[in-house]
C-alpha cells in the first residue's frame, strides 16, 4: 500500500499549485530529504494520525517524520486527524477521491484533485494551512 520515499523522489508527481511546489524551497531543493509516505494504489485505513502518521508495513528511521501523505488515487480513510493545529503535522495530497468519516485538521495542507465526502465531522482550526479541493466538498458538519 504505502512506501517510503524521500520528496526529491516524488516531487515531480506534484500539482504546480499545491503548497509545497509553491514555496521557493522547491526549487532550492529545501524539502528534498523530507520523508514522504507514497501510495500509488488506492488507500483505506481506519485512521491516520498527521502527527505520527503509522501505516501497516512502513516503518520510519528512529527521529524522523513524515512531511506529506501522498496517495495517486482514492483513498478511504476512517479518521484524518491532526492533534494540534500549530505543531508541523504531515500534509495529505490525494491525487482522486477522498472520502472520510471524520476529519480534525489544523494547519497542513489537505489537497484532493476529485471530491471530498466526510461522512460526520469536517473541523478545521487555526490561521495556516490549506484545504484545496477540485471537486465537490460534502460533510454533515
Amino acid at each position: 500500500m504505502f512506501t517510503l520515499r524521500k520528496f526529491a523522489d516524488i516531487k515531480h508527481h506534484l500539482p504546480p499549485d499545491c503548497w509545497c511546489r509553491q514555496r521557493r524551497e522547491f526549487a532550492a531543493g529545501g524539502f528534498d530529504d523530507e520523508w514522504v509516505l507514497h501510495a500509488t494504489g488506492p488507500v483505506q485505513l481506519a485512521q491516520l494520525d498527521l502527527a505520527q502518521p503509522d501505516v501497516p508495513g512502513v516503518q520510519l528511521p528512529k527521529g524522523a517524520s513524515v512531511f506529506l501523505v501522498l496517495v495517486q488515487a482514492d483513498a478511504d480513510i476512517g479518521q484524518l486527524l491532526s492533534p494540534g493545529d500549530d505543531t508541523g503535522t504531515a500534509g495529505v495530497m490525494v491525487l482522486g477521491d477522498l472520502r472520510l468519516r471524520n476529519a480534525l485538521l489544523g494547519g497542513q495542507e489537505l489537497y484532493v484533485s476529485g471530491d471530498l465526502h466526510v461522512a460526520e465531522l469536517l473541523w478545521g482550526n487555526y490561521n495556516h494551512g490549506d484545504l484545496v479541493v477540485y471537486g465537490v466538498l460534502s460533510a454533515s458538519l
